[in-house]
C-alpha cells in the first residue's frame, strides 16, 4: 500500500478505525469462548457458539448500513455510530462475572458485533 495514501485524513482515520474494530473483534472472539469454558465449564463447541450473536449482528448491520449508504450517499455517520456502539458493547462485557449466565453473556456480544458491522 503506498504510504502517500496516509496523507489523506479520511483514509488515515478509516484505517485507524479498521484497526480498532478488528482488534476488538479478535479480542472478543478469543476471550469470550475462553470465559465460557473456564468459568462455566462448557465444551469448546458450546463456547464457540457464544460469539454467534456477535457475528449475526455484524452481518445484519453491515448489509443494512451498506444499503443505506448506497441509497443516501451519506457515510460519515455510520463509522461514528459504530465506534460508539462498539465502545458500549465492549464496556458491557465488563459485566461478565462468575454469576452471569451463558445466554446473557452471549446476548452481550450482540452490541459489539453491531458496532463492528457499522465500522466495516
Amino acid at each position: 500500500m503506498p504510504l502517500r495514501l496516509y496523507g489523506d485524513r479520511d483514509f488515515t482515520v478509516a484505517q485507524i478505525l479498521r484497526l480498532l474494530a478488528g482488534a476488538s473483534m479478535m479480542v472478543s472472539a478469543t476471550f469470550l469462548p475462553q470465559y465460557i469454558q473456564l468459568v462455566h465449564g462448557a465444551s469448546a463447541t458450546a463456547s464457540g457458539m457464544l460469539i454467534l450473536p456477535a457475528m449475526l449482528g455484524m452481518v445484519v448491520v453491515l448489509i443494512g448500513s451498506g444499503q443505506l449508504i448506497s441509497r443516501t450517499g451519506r457515510y460519515r455517520v455510520y463509522p461514528i455510530a459504530g465506534g460508539a456502539l462498539l465502545t458500549a458493547g465492549m464496556l458491557t462485557l465488563l459485566a461478565l462475572g462468575p454469576g452471569v449466565g451463558v445466554a446473557v453473556a452471549s446476548t452481550l456480544t450482540l452490541l459489539g458485533g453491531a458496532g463492528v458491522g457499522l465500522l466495516m
